[in-house]
């Protein structure tokens, strides 16, 4: 199945006396990492990135973030410059990916958290089609050398994270 603005997602009606629930998916990849969110009933998005500097953050950033955000990034010590525009744009991109519009919802009609170190969180959605309430924004850590977000609509739900490599994987279960 899809939304209405081409988002895919898996019509899970075939267990016998349970309502059909939709399972929400999403995907971003960077690098040798690839980053999956699954979600049943719960609109979710995510995105990583891989840490590296960007010449034109700040042309960017000109172009797609908020007013706020713009003059936040702009108060960043030079070393953390990557990391604060990323952090700003995986947060960014994992909601409207989570919505369902791609970038035909404006980035710069909400703003998020970039300092590093900061956790990840809504600070204002007055533009945006849902407001902060209704949202959960979180930080993973997929790898050394990464950065990625996870937004998912806030009914009470347990979030559980994997991390699998080729050798290992690790869990850590979330309350959300």
């Amino acid at each position: 199945m899809y939304s209405p603005k081409g988002k895919p997602g898996l019509a899970s009606d075939c267990q016998v006396g349970s309502p059909s629930q939709a399972i929400d998916f999403n995907l971003s990849h960077s690098g040798d990492l690839a980053v999956y969110a699954v979600a049943r009933d719960c609109d979710v998005g995510v995105d990583v990135e891989q840490l590296r500097p960007i010449a034109e953050a700040l042309q960017i950033a000109e172009k797609f973030f908020s007013a706020p955000e713009r003059a936040e990034l702009a108060t960043v010590p030079h070393a953390q410059l990557p990391e604060a525009f990323l952090n700003c744009w995986t947060r960014k991109e994992a909601y409207v990916k989570a919505l369902g519009d791609g970038l035909s919802a404006p980035l710069d009609s909400f703003q998020v958290s970039l300092l590093p170190g900061r956790p990840a969180e809504f600070i204002n959605m007055s533009g945006a089609s849902m407001n902060e309430k209704e949202w959960l924004l979180r930080d993973l850590q997929p790898s050394p050398g990464y950065v990625a977000a996870l937004a998912f609509r806030r009914p009470q739900r347990r979030l559980r994270i994997r991390n699998f490599t080729t050798t290992t994987e690790a869990a850590e279960v979330i309350s959300a």
